[in-house]
C-alpha cells in the first residue's frame, strides 16, 4: 500500500504552507529563487519586512551600497524621523563601523561637522544660535574663527536687512556704512604692499569730521617764480574749495624780509601756492622746493 501524494506546482507569488510539506520540491526551490525585485509585487515590501543582518543593532551589510529611489519627483527619497522627546541623533555618518562620528543631525536638528567641510554652493544662514537672537562662529583653535577666501576678482559683502553695511573689494581694500548714529563711508589707504592706514578725523570739541575726511600730501617746486598751481585727483579731491585746508612747511628770508607761501583755492581739486613778503605783501620769485600738506573733506 502507497501513501497517496497530492503534488502541489508552486509559482511565483504563492504562499509556502507547513500543510504543503510534502510537495514538489523542486518547484518549491524554482519558487523560492524567483523572490526577487521582479517577483515581489506591485506593492513592494514593508520596510517591517526587511530584516537586518544584525537586529540587536539594525545593521544592514550588503555586499552592495544602498540607493533610495523616489517612486516620482513629488516623493522625498528618504526621510530619518525622530520620536517625541527624541534625545539621541536622527543621523550619524561614521568613517568606519562604530569608528569616529564625522557628521551627525542632533535631536534638535542642528548638524555637526567634526572635520573640515566643503560646500561648493552659496551658504544661507537663517533663524538663530543657541536660542539667542545671532549666529555665532566659534573656532576651536587660536586662530582665526573666519576665514573669507575667494577667487582673484571677485570680492564679499556683509548686510544687515539687505542693506549693504560692510564690503571688501577685489583689491582688498574695505568700505564700510552706516557706522553709529550717521551714515557715510570709511576707506583705507593701502601702501601698495600689505598694509592698510586708517586716519580719524576730529574738530577740536573733539567731534568726529565726516567719514569722507582725508589728507594730501605733496610738494611744489619753485623755480624762479613766485607761484605754482597744484592739482589734485581721483581720491585725493575735496569736496570743494571750502572743505579743506593747505599748509606748507616753507619759510625764507629774501633781502631783510621773511617770504612766506599763502594758498588760495581754486576749487576741490585745485589750489595755488603763492609767494608773500611779510614786510611789504609783495610776491616776490623764488627757487625752492615747498612741501605742503592739504587736509579736509
Amino acid at each position: 500500500m502507497s501513501l497517496l501524494s497530492i503534488p502541489n506546482n508552486f509559482s511565483p507569488l504563492t504562499t509556502i504552507q507547513s500543510a504543503l510539506v510534502d510537495a514538489n520540491f523542486s518547484a518549491v526551490a524554482t519558487a523560492v529563487n524567483n523572490i526577487d525585485n521582479t517577483n515581489i509585487g506591485a506593492a513592494g515590501l514593508y520596510a517591517t519586512n526587511l530584516i537586518p543582518v544584525s537586529t540587536a543593532t539594525a545593521t544592514f551589510g550588503g555586499a552592495f551600497g544602498y540607493k533610495f529611489y523616489p517612486a516620482s519627483t513629488g516623493q522625498v527619497p528618504l526621510t530619518v524621523s525622530g520620536v517625541a522627546a527624541q534625545t539621541a541623533d536622527l543621523f550619524d555618518v561614521t568613517l568606519t563601523s562604530g569608528g569616529t562620528k564625522a557628521f551627525a543631525i542632533a535631536a534638535t536638528g542642528g548638524a555637526t561637522f567634526s572635520g573640515s567641510a566643503t560646500i561648493l554652493g552659496p551658504i544661507l544662514i537663517t533663524g538663530t544660535s543657541g536660542g539667542g537672537s545671532s549666529a555665532t562662529f566659534v573656532s576651536g583653535n587660536t586662530g582665526n574663527s573666519m576665514l573669507f577666501n575667494v577667487p582673484t576678482g571677485q570680492s564679499y559683502s556683509f548686510a544687515v536687512n539687505g542693506v549693504g553695511v560692510a564690503s571688501i573689494g577685489a583689491t582688498g581694500l574695505g568700505t564700510f556704512s552706516g557706522l553709529t548714529a550717521g551714515t557715510g563711508t570709511v576707506k583705507g589707504a593701502s601702501d601698495g604692499a600689505t598694509n592698510t592706514y586708517l586716519l580719524p578725523f576730529y574738530t577740536a570739541a573733539g567731534a568726529a569730521v565726516a567719514s569722507t575726511g582725508h589728507a594730501v600730501f605733496g610738494s611744489a617746486v619753485f623755480s624762479g617764480v613766485n607761484n605754482v598751481a597744484v592739482t589734485l585727483s581721483g581720491a585725493a579731491v575735496f569736496a570743494s574749495s571750502t572743505s579743506y585746508q593747505v599748509y606748507c612747511s616753507f619759510t625764507t628770508v629774501n633781502a631783510t624780509h621773511e617770504v612766506i607761501i599763502a594758498p588760495s583755492y581754486g576749487s576741490g581739486s585745485a589750489f595755488t601756492l603763492t609767494t608773500a613778503d611779510c614786510a611789504n605783501g609783495t610776491a616776490p620769485t623764488i627757487t625752492a622746493t615747498v612741501y605742503w600738506v592739504a587736509i579736509g573733506t
